[in-house]
């Protein structure tokens, strides 16, 4: 599920976003959520200037027009599962979303407050 700096990511796929804290640094190959115009973008980091980013999804021909400024980003992309649209589109939808359900579950229990019993 790791290893994203090599991966592209597909419409439909799941991903799981570190959200932003002040130690956290972005560097170009990193893919961040940021919020542009009230909407939540996921794009990969092309360029870097200081607090200012360059995206562009890993789909799109071209690098988005904006720029990104610190302020903006969400967190980063820390993991992924690849959803096969043949697969989803054959499971009945209340099927599939047991299946996400207990996903996060699973990574809620396991990961996250298993990490805080540890600390």
């Amino acid at each position: 599920m790791i290893n994203t700096n090599n991966d592209s990511i597909n419409i439909g796929d799941l991903i799981f976003i570190k959200r932003k804290n002040r130690k956290d640094k972005y560097e170009v190959g990193d893919i961040i959520s940021f919020i542009k115009n009230d909407e939540v973008i996921t794009h990969r980091i092309i360029k870097k200037n200081k607090d200012l980013y360059k995206t562009k999804g890993d789909n799109n021909k071209l690098s988005d027009k904006f720029n990104v400024i610190e302020s903006e980003i969400i967190g980063k992309l820390i993991g992924k599962i690849r959803v096969n649209k043949i697969i989803v589109k054959n499971i009945p939808l209340r099927l599939f979303e047991f299946e996400i359900f207990t996903i996060l579950f699973i990574i809620k229990y396991f990961l996250i407050d298993g990490v805080k019993k540890w600390k």
